[in-house]
């Protein structure tokens, strides 16, 4: 894996920490988003963290679907994390 490949993994993963942990926001995060197009990994990734549940009317089914969403990502920044 080459070096360009590698930081753009390691700075995608912490924006995407960053964006899960409500000090980014979605635009932030696509405006400073590396370039995904070599990357399925990170285009992934992308794709995940711009899926963000909505806010619902009904607290635990937004409660469970946030969750499975927030461990999903996790899952794979570690994945992505693991590989560089």
């Amino acid at each position: 894996m080459d070096n360009r490949v590698k930081s753009n993994r390691q700075f995608a993963t912490a924006l995407a920490r960053k964006f899960l942990g409500g000090k980014i926001s979605l635009k932030q995060l696509e405006d400073d988003y590396p370039d995904t197009s070599s990357d399925e990994m990170l285009t992934a990734l992308l794709e995940q963290l711009q899926s963000k549940p909505k806010k619902k009317w009904f607290p635990v089914v937004k409660q469970k679907t946030q969750e499975k969403y927030i461990q999903d990502t996790l899952e794979l920044i570690d994945k992505i994390e693991l590989s560089s």
